[in-house]
C-alpha cells in the first residue's frame, strides 16, 4: 500500500486520475501505481517482469513509458516516497497518500498489461494452466468480470505471487466504482453513535 509520495504530481496522478505533466505516459503511470498500491510484498511486483530495478534491498525502480520511471522504496508493508521522474531525474517532498477521487484500474488490464503482454502469455495458455475456463480468462482480461477468490490463488500460484495481491487489486477496484457511482448516496449515510 502506498504510504505517502515523493512529489506532488505523482500524488495528484494517483488520486485523481490526472496530472498533465505525465503527458502520454499517464495511464501506463496510472497502472503502476495501482499496482504498487495493491503489492503487498516487493515480491508481488517482481514477479509480473524482470522490470523491478533493485538499487538495494528496499529501493525499487520501475519503467512506465516514453522514459519515465517510477521511484519508491519498502518500508515494512507500505511503499513510501512514490515519484514518476524522467530518466535519472528525483523528487523528494514527501506528501502523504489520500482516498482516490477516480477508478481504480480494473484488475484485467493488470493481468493483461503487467503480466500477460510483457511475458508473452495469453489467455488460452493461463486458462489451461490454472484449470479454469478460457473464457473465464477472457472475460477478466477484457474487463468484464473481476477476479475471484479462486481466480485470485491460482494466477498466485502461477505468477509466483499472492492471492491477497489480486483480491486487493479487485477489492480496490470495486470499491472505487462504488466511491464514485454511489457518492450522493454513500455522503448521506449517518454513522451510528452506539458504538
Amino acid at each position: 500500500m502506498i504510504v505517502d509520495f515523493g512529489c506532488p504530481a505523482t500524488k495528484e496522478l494517483f488520486t485523481t486520475g490526472r496530472a498533465s505533466v505525465f503527458g502520454d505516459a499517464g495511464h501506463a503511470a496510472l497502472r503502476k501505481l495501482d499496482l504498487i498500491h495493491c503489492a503487498t510484498s516487493p515480491k508481488d511486483i517482481r514477479s509480473c517482469r524482470p522490470a523491478a530495478q533493485r538499487s538495494n534491498a528496499r529501493k525499487c525502480s520501475i519503467p512506465v513509458d516514453k522514459g519515465w520511471q517510477l521511484h519508491f522504496s519498502w518500508e515494512g508493508r507500505g511503499v513510501r516516497g512514490v515519484r514518476l521522474a524522467r530518466g535519472g531525474e528525483a523528487g523528494a517532498t514527501v506528501l502523504p497518500a489520500e482516498d482516490q477521487q477516480r477508478i481504480v484500474t480494473h484488475p484485467g488490464e493488470v493481468l493483461r498489461e503487467e503480466f500477460m503482454l510483457p511475458l508473452g502469455l495469453s489467455s488460452n495458455k493461463i486458462a489451461l494452466a490454472i484449470s479454469v475456463p478460457v473464457s473465464r480468462m477472457l472475460d477478466i482480461v477484457n474487463e468484464r468480470r473481476g477476479i475471484s477468490s479462486d481466480t485470485a490463488s491460482r494466477l498466485a500460484l502461477f505468477f509466483g505471487n499472492s492471492a491477497r495481491f489480486w483480491t486487493f487489486l479487485q477489492a480496490e477496484y470495486e470499491l472505487s466504482v462504488i466511491r464514485m457511482e454511489k457518492q450522493p448516496l454513500l455522503g448521506s449515510i449517518a454513522p451510528w453513535e452506539g458504538a
